[in-house]
């Protein structure tokens, strides 16, 4: 789904980025350059590849895509649906300019440069950039970004493309995964198996006490003394620090066992 795509990565072979193309990009040619705003510089040159019939770019993109090239056609001369899909993306992203406002206003471009290690170019996805879209322009951002995606990966410099999802909580889906495995069935809450009253044992890196998920308005901690009255941690002995602040995996850990908000 287009809207778990907030960004994808480009990963460039080293050496195909030179001095020239550094200062193309507006980057010092004598140091690496991270994070620098290239949306214009790609938006131009996006715009400059689509709404050309014939255009070389074109015929690579889809000459390079398997369901859309020439092989497949001789191959089976009665389109797949997955032909079909990928005929119908290029003919509307690279014959029509329907892309022109995905491209030229709802992705920021990012680069980090370098002559000779990978260079990696970042395109960020806002979907409502410009104003909340419809079920339609939704459908056509999907197509114009998959297109987008399809054509840089064939390109010879570029040696890696990553979908980067966006992250979220999943507790609710973990829940009856793990209670049932059908889809919102709650077997264990519905039988009150909530986990009240009961206490377990974590040996990790230990527990951020300031997290709001362990927080506790009423009682402060005291390391190496159990009680049971506290809100969510019983009893802490800091074998390896009192905090967590370092490592940071014992509160992920905990968390996910006992977590929950203070309020």
């Amino acid at each position: 789904k287009i809207e778990e795509l907030p960004a994808a990565e480009f990963y460039l072979a080293p050496g195909s980025v030179d001095d020239d193309d550094m200062a193309g990009f507006g980057a010092d040619p004598d140091a690496d350059a991270a994070n620098l705003d290239v949306t214009g510089f790609m938006t131009e040159w996006l715009l400059s590849k689509t709404n050309n019939v014939g255009n070389e770019t074109t015929s690579v993109g889809a000459e390079n895509n398997y369901w859309t090239s020439s092989r497949a056609a001789k191959v089976d001369e009665e389109a797949t649906g997955r032909a079909r899909f990928w005929r119908d993306v290029f003919e509307l992203v690279h014959k029509t300019d329907r892309c022109d406002t995905t491209y030229s206003t709802k992705l920021q471009w990012t680069a980090s440069l370098s002559t000779d290690d990978f260079s990696v170019l970042t395109a960020k996805y806002n979907e409502t950039a410009g104003g909340e879209p419809d079920e339609g322009e939704k459908l056509l951002d999907q197509w114009c970004i998959v297109a987008l995606i399809a054509s840089l990966a064939t390109y010879p410099d570029v040696v890696a493309a990553e979908i980067k999802p966006r992250l979220g909580p999943k507790n609710v889906n973990a829940a009856w995964l793990t209670q049932s495995g059908l889809e919102n069935r709650f077997q264990w809450f519905d039988n009150g198996l909530d986990g009240t009253g009961q206490i377990v044992a974590v040996s990790d890196t230990g527990i951020d006490p300031n997290n709001c998920y362990f927080w506790d308005n009423e009682k402060g901690l005291q390391y190496d003394v159990l009680d049971e009255s506290r809100r969510k941690i019983a009893e802490y002995i800091p074998f390896v620090n009192e905090d967590d602040y370092t490592f940071g995996h014992g509160t992920h850990v905990a968390g996910t066992i006992v977590g929950q908000r203070a309020t």
